[in-house]
């Protein structure tokens, strides 16, 4: 593809700002892909600030802006620092709105500190017999009991309660609201979470009675953080995804229902959160004197991804121009036929950044 630097006259200098996915372009399971570290620190970040508006862009989760900003200040080297706004994760938009509905369960669903996520997003009433109320598929199935996913051999349940495999219900439990998938959820839990969230729609927000079904209640909204379905993470070829695991719960429940599932997704290539990171982006642009930035043809946001069809569709979608990078998830061979097309396509984010030549500025 050809660069579009080269079409610009001479003296004339592209103010870019960039939006970089993490996972197969800078980091393979947490450890930096080639290149990386020395792209990030061309766009300043081994210095004191930045030297252009930076956000990390990604459909990871399972922790919070903060804790990922730490992270990726550690694995990356990045002296700069990385301001939580900088990181948009694929269940950021959740935070604004989960704000908005009104006191209820929540299910959430997802690995890692999902919980103490959702807490955070919420704030502190957000807590047990206080205002909303979150749960999580392990709490229910506690509730319930083994019945509830009986090729299970792994739940813990308290030793004393192991003959009969539950423990006191907890009738708070079931009425829920409504149902938040964080991320994928853990490998050992994806039959759990599969089992407890087609349970929670079916009864319309009562897993553990079933007492929805028989009244015919609303199936409780579902949010869906995003809908990936393979990622890269260093092994030969990519691994399934969260969009994997959405797909098996469209599935079955078309097939018990006769109806298709209904939820909104929110990541990448869905417009919320490209909308935080250009909010964000802005911001760091007038921090850094780039005035009236976006009002002149050269000025540009530049997305770096290795997903054809949610790093570039969401790019392009946003007006944004897109740089496919050949060390995660997109193949070459892929390229001639695909409906999403890259402004550029470059062997890694190394070449991105140089190619755009940011060590001159």
């Amino acid at each position: 593809t050809q660069n579009r630097k080269e079409q610009m006259p001479w003296g004339v200098r592209r103010r870019v700002a960039f939006a970089l996915d993490i996972d197969g372009v800078l980091l393979h399971a947490k450890k930096p892909i080639e290149g990386a570290i020395e792209a990030l620190a061309e766009l300043g970040g081994q210095s004191d600030a930045w030297r252009v508006p930076i956000v990390f862009l990604t459909n990871g989760g399972g922790v919070d802006e903060a804790s990922k900003a730490r992270e990726l200040e550690h694995l990356l080297q990045l002296r700069a620092g990385v301001h939580a706004s900088q990181v948009i994760l694929a269940h950021t938009p959740f935070r604004t709105l989960g704000a908005s509905r009104p006191d209820e369960t929540r299910l959430v669903v997802g690995r890692g500190s999902t919980p103490q996520v959702a807490r955070a997003y919420w704030g502190p009433s957000c807590d047990r017999g206080i205002g909303c109320d979150i749960v999580t598929t392990r709490d229910l199935i506690r509730s319930a009991g083994t019945r509830m996913v009986p090729f299970s051999s792994h739940i813990d349940f308290d030793p004393r309660d192991g003959a009969r495999g539950r423990i006191d219900p907890m009738p708070t439990l079931d009425g829920i609201g409504s149902v938040w998938v964080f991320t994928d959820p853990r490998g050992d839990d994806w039959y759990h979470d599969l089992q407890v969230v087609l349970d929670t729609l079916l009864s319309g927000g009562a897993p553990v009675s079933g007492e929805g079904e028989s009244k015919g209640e609303r199936v409780p909204p579902l949010y869906v953080a995003q809908r990936d379905l393979l990622f890269a993470n260093g092994f030969h070829s990519p691994r399934l995804g969260l969009g994997a695991w959405v797909r098996c719960l469209e599935r079955v429940y078309k097939s018990v229902t006769g109806k298709d599932l209904a939820y909104e997704c929110f990541g990448k290539p869905n417009p919320d959160v490209y909308q935080l990171a250009a909010s964000s982006l802005r911001v760091q642009a007038d921090a850094l004197g780039w005035s009236s930035w976006g009002t002149q043809r050269s000025d540009a946001i530049m997305a770096v991804g290795d997903n054809l069809s949610v790093d570039i569709r969401g790019a392009n979608s946003a007006g944004w121009e897109s740089s496919l990078v050949m060390t995660g998830v997109a193949r070459a061979g892929e390229l001639r036929d695909a409906k999403d097309q890259p402004t550029f396509v470059r062997p890694s984010v190394l070449e991105v950044v140089r190619s755009e030549g940011f060590g001159a500025i």
